[in-house]
């Protein structure tokens, strides 16, 4: 670590202590790290969605499946701003959101892992707190595919796993029902082609180089350096996508890819590589439950090829079926990438790629059909809003048809570019599913809606607890 940011961490501390003696005349008592998981895990597996929340909800999902699913993804940027915070409680708070559900954060540090400073952390625990006392538990994944280098915070292993370490222990004192979430991209092709994962020499060239033989290749543990510390993690998982062999044609899933790569073999063949396996290694010998936390398969508007029902049918049959969760019975959540994007630059053409299986119907009918709905874990057949976000009389509950039916409103795709700083929209694409495998693609980030002061501004007497959690954190990591 630089000087820099040895130094950062005691002047943030300083000034975060005085703005918490300032705020109460006295602090609460330091909560540990608990040592249960905060999210149990269901009995079964939940599946859910990463929808466009400007054109999609969590309620038309649910009608689109036929039951109602508990689990939904959400980007947001860090540093946090009062627009999106809204946004968030708008569309989770104030809009139908599954009773006990769970709203799995994808938290972005675009503005770097040294900015993730106490103040920072005080605002993520807000955030999560926020959800947890309105009954809705949090997976908290931060700072997601750092093994890659197309993010701000990826491919810095030891500045990651401080900040990580950090954010962990201020949310585990201050938000209890919000559990850590470990996130790497998957392994097999590591390093994604990377023309430089780090400077050769540097502190973090020397941990990525973990068979010490001078390069950082496929070689190298793609996990291990990035790993925070099994009491910082509460649940592990992937992202894992078909984009297609070769990247970006309509070609047929290989027959064994999902379960081979989460176990550290060869997609295609199932020879086993020197990628370690991350089912047994981070799930199983940790007792961690593991979620997948974006897949879905690419299927190119307009592209030779298969058809788009044969390939996704092919990959939804390694992915959410008996077979599947026999094979990993660790594996108690999935998320399915339900977006249609446009094409990447490399692609030299606007058209869209759909990795969704719930937006057209002629793909929807035959995936629920091969769902074994009663091997997942549902929601009531009611989506409830949450009474201290709303007036009571403004709403009785929304019931979902047990059957399957046309989503209400048009999806929109989402726009390959860097939004308008004056929408509050949270649509993103996915930087690995518009990738090869994690090759550093087109991403658009989270959006940052609305600007103005911190989230914490507010609600100074919620701000005093949530500081000294973040204070602790601090503490704790730099100690």
């Amino acid at each position: 670590m630089s000087s820099r940011h040895q130094r950062r961490f005691p002047l943030t501390l300083a000034s975060v202590l005085l703005l918490f003696l300032s705020l109460a005349p006295f602090a609460p008592s330091p909560v540990l790290p608990q040592t249960t998981n905060p999210v149990p895990p269901p009995e079964n597996h939940w599946l859910g969605a990463s929808l466009d929340w400007n054109a999609d909800s969590p309620l038309n999902f649910s009608r689109r499946i036929g039951r109602a699913s508990l689990i939904y993804m959400w980007f947001m940027a860090n540093p946090i701003e009062d627009g999106a915070f809204e946004y968030l409680k708008t569309k989770v708070l104030r809009e139908p959101f599954p009773e006990n559900g769970v709203l799995v954060i994808t938290m972005e540090p675009i503005a770097g892992l040294d900015k993730v400073d106490a103040a920072e952390i005080a605002n993520i625990v807000k955030v999560c707190k926020t959800l947890n006392d309105a009954n809705i538990s949090v997976l908290l994944r931060f700072a997601h595919e750092m093994n890659g280098d197309w993010y701000a915070w990826g491919i810095k292993p030891a500045l990651y796993r401080q900040t990580f370490a950090a954010v962990a222990t201020g949310v585990h004192a201050g938000a209890p029902k919000t559990a850590m979430l470990w996130s790497p991209n998957i392994g097999v092709t590591y390093p994604y082609g990377a023309r430089s994962p780090a400077t050769p020499g540097s502190a973090d060239f020397i941990e990525l180089d973990t068979n010490n033989d001078g390069v950082v290749d496929v070689n190298d543990d793609p996990y291990g350096p990035f790993w925070p510390g099994d009491q910082y993690v509460d649940w592990v998982g992937m992202s894992l996508y078909w984009t297609g062999s070769p990247f970006g044609q309509n070609t047929i899933p290989f027959a064994e890819d999902f379960f081979n790569s989460i176990h550290g073999r060869d997609p295609q063949s199932g020879v086993k590589m020197s990628t370690p396996d991350f089912y047994s290694n981070y799930s199983v010998s940790k007792n961690k439950p593991f979620i997948v936390t974006e897949t879905g398969a690419m299927h190119v508007e307009g592209r030779p090829g298969p058809g788009e029902l044969e390939i996704k049918k092919a990959w939804w049959s390694q992915t959410v079926t008996q077979a599947a969760l026999t094979a990993f019975p660790m594996m108690k959540g999935m998320l399915l990438y339900e977006v249609t994007v446009l094409a990447p630059r490399e692609f030299n053409t606007s058209v869209n790629i759909s990795y969704a299986y719930t937006l057209n119907q002629t793909i929807r009918d035959p995936f629920v059909a091969d769902l074994p709905y009663d091997l997942y874990t549902w929601g009531p057949l009611v989506y409830s809003r949450h009474s201290a976000h709303f007036s009571a009389t403004a709403f009785a509950g929304y019931e979902i048809d047990p059957t399957p039916g046309p989503i209400n409103g048009t999806i929109a795709a989402v726009v390959n570019a860097q939004p308008k700083s004056t929408s509050t929209s949270t649509a993103r694409t996915s930087a690995t599913a518009t990738s090869a495998a994690g090759v550093a693609g087109s991403s658009s980030g989270s959006m940052k809606p609305g600007a103005g002061s911190s989230v914490m501004a507010r609600d100074w007497k919620s701000t005093a607890a949530v500081l000294f959690a973040a204070l602790l954190a601090v503490v704790v990591v730099v100690a």
